[in-house]
């Protein structure tokens, strides 16, 4: 007797579905170091004046400790960041490494991946509160490049449709740091370093003429890194337009007076962009002022029983006048930020 089970073909029934052949979207293992690239600077004025002395670990320039904010960036809160303490300096090839959370045992997802733990050293008395875990150690929840990558890309190209300007340079993928590969692209790109241009129409500059003498990998990093830079233009020229709009309102009726924030006003260097709000300002104020003035006044009548209807009329519509000149200011003061579609951004690899 044959034992051999006959096929569902054989049987005359339909065939069994084939169970699915899964292929990562990615041919580089989670743990393998990433690097990015981001050309602006976001970080506001007061954040750069708190993170000066912010140091590297494990870096260097021309025998220097490495200053991470020196000249801008962008901060991500992510602990693969661990070289540049979760920050993206401007202009600067950045490692992401595999890195850990540490965190009391009891806070550690069932299943997740941890380094061995190391001894918390108990609670501590700070700022005369007792702080600290019920633990005596502490265990690391691993942080992997490729799921921060993904993270710190999905957030950057989908700010208000656009992109802005963050890119990674794949050729670099599993390279560790101390290989050095990242460091002679940055001396080749940026040979000044850390001496960079501040406007980004002048680092463009520099690095297109740098890439086209190039070939090959090297040919190809460059244009990311001008990619970066158009798509940094793109998204910084989005930003000032729309706040801009805000500023021509100038005061609203509820007294509140918009003004451009750190972010714009660090993207007017940048992007050589002339600030339009010193006059609206100006106008808004004399607005504010006469409008107090005009509501002062017309207290004043009612308290004294004065029902002069004309007058009220007349203070009345000198505020309506202060807001037609101010629409007028808008129309006439508008910069011309020409301001292209949104492109679509390239998925994320994990």
């Amino acid at each position: 007797m044959n034992n051999i089970p006959a096929t569902p073909e054989k049987l005359g029934l339909a065939p069994i579905e084939e169970f699915p052949v899964y292929l990562d979207s990615d041919s580089i293992d989670k743990t393998k170091e990433r690097y990015v690239f981001y050309p602006g600077n976001t970080i506001s004025p007061r954040r750069l004046q708190e993170t000066r002395e912010i140091t590297g670990v494990g870096l260097s320039w021309n025998g220097r400790p490495f200053r991470v904010t020196q000249n801008g960036g962008d901060e991500y809160h992510t602990a693969s960041l661990t070289r540049t303490k979760g920050y993206v300096p401007r202009a600067f090839f950045t490692p992401l490494e595999v890195a850990a959370n540490w965190i009391p045992p009891e806070l550690l997802p069932y299943g997740a991946d941890s380094f061995a733990p190391v001894a918390a050293n108990g609670p501590q008395v700070m700022g005369g509160v007792l702080v600290g875990t019920r633990s005596q150690y502490l265990v690391g929840e691993k942080v992997f490049p490729g799921h921060a990558l993904n993270w710190m890309l999905s957030f950057a190209r989908n700010d208000q449709g656009f992109s802005r300007g963050l890119v990674e340079i794949p050729h670099l993928q599993g390279q560790k740091w101390v290989e050095g590969a990242a460091v002679e692209l940055q001396k080749l790109f940026f040979p000044t370093y850390p001496i960079i241009p501040n406007v980004l129409s002048e680092m463009r500059r520099g690095l297109d003429a740098i890439t086209s003498a190039q070939s090959g990998d090297i040919r190809e990093i460059g244009e990311l890194l001008l990619q970066a830079c158009d798509e940094f233009r793109e998204w910084g020229l989005n930003f000032v337009a729309n706040e801009h709009n805000l500023v021509s309102v100038g005061t609203t009726k509820d007294g509140w007076t918009y003004r451009y924030s750190d972010t714009s006003r660090l993207l007017f260097d940048q992007l050589e962009i002339t600030p339009q709000d010193q006059q609206f300002q100006t106008v808004a104020k004399m607005q504010e002022e006469q409008s107090r003035s005009a509501m002062a006044m017309m207290e004043a009548m009612a308290a004294k029983g004065n029902t002069d209807d004309d007058m009220k009329k007349m203070l009345m519509a000198s505020i309506e006048n202060q807001n037609r000149i101010m629409e007028l200011l808008a129309q006439q003061q508008a910069p011309a930020l020409s301001v292209a579609e949104p492109k679509p951004a390239k998925p994320a690899k994990s």
